[in-house]
């Protein structure tokens, strides 16, 4: 009977390492936390389609609201008197020309008052894209401008060469048509016939 209660006991043993196995253990939480965890999975899930269709109706919210805002925007411009956007030539309006609408800061085509010009060259050295080329020639005693030209095709309109001329005798003008069918035609030439420079200043000299 001993002989027999020795020989059961491995197997005893045996069968309780089977039973507190950690893979066994594992398995059974596995099998009580798998419903849950299935559960909460679906929570999960449904959260998040609720969350999709959530921001899927903000998203038509801020399309109408942002829709409405730039259409109040167009209708206060569209109804203002006078109109910000004009179509030209022939919506100007009868008896005005661009000269009466545009502003007197506006930057158009460059033009030249060669009467107070000194021929400095100062314009031509400060443009960023040499659009302007100046010659100048002594004649007799005094130096004339014989050439002053303006590429306006090649122009940004930075006015660098309005802000650096000392007796402002470059500006900007309110011309803004330029359509021409060749190029060379934006290519200005201010200078006909050869002008004597004028003579600068005591303040001009200095600067």
């Amino acid at each position: 009977m001993v002989a027999a209660q020795a020989q059961a006991r491995p197997d005893d043993v045996h069968v309780l390492e089977i039973l507190h196995s950690p893979l066994l253990l594992l398995s059974g939480i596995d099998c009580v936390m798998a419903p849950r965890l299935q559960r909460k999975r679906r929570l999960l899930e449904d959260i998040g389609m609720t969350n999709a269709a959530a921001q899927y109706f903000r998203n038509i919210k801020d399309a109408v609201r942002t829709t409405a805002k730039g259409m109040k925007i167009t209708l206060k411009y569209w109804l203002r008197e006078p109109a910000i956007t004009i179509e030209y030539p022939d919506r100007l309006g009868e008896g005005r020309t661009a000269d009466d609408i545009v502003q007197d800061r506006f930057r158009g085509f460059l033009r030249l008052d060669s009467s107070i010009c000194i021929g400095c060259l100062q314009c031509m050295k400060t443009c960023p894209i040499d659009c302007i080329l100046i010659t100048t020639e002594k004649i007799g005693e005094e130096r004339h401008l014989t050439r002053f030209d303006v590429d306006q095709s090649k122009c940004m309109y930075c006015g660098l060469c309005v802000e650096v001329c000392p007796t402002s005798a470059i500006t900007f003008s309110k011309r803004f048509e330029g359509a021409c069918y060749d190029i060379r035609e934006l290519c200005i030439s201010h200078i006909h016939q050869p002008a004597p420079v004028a003579k600068p200043k005591a303040k001009e000299k200095e600067g």
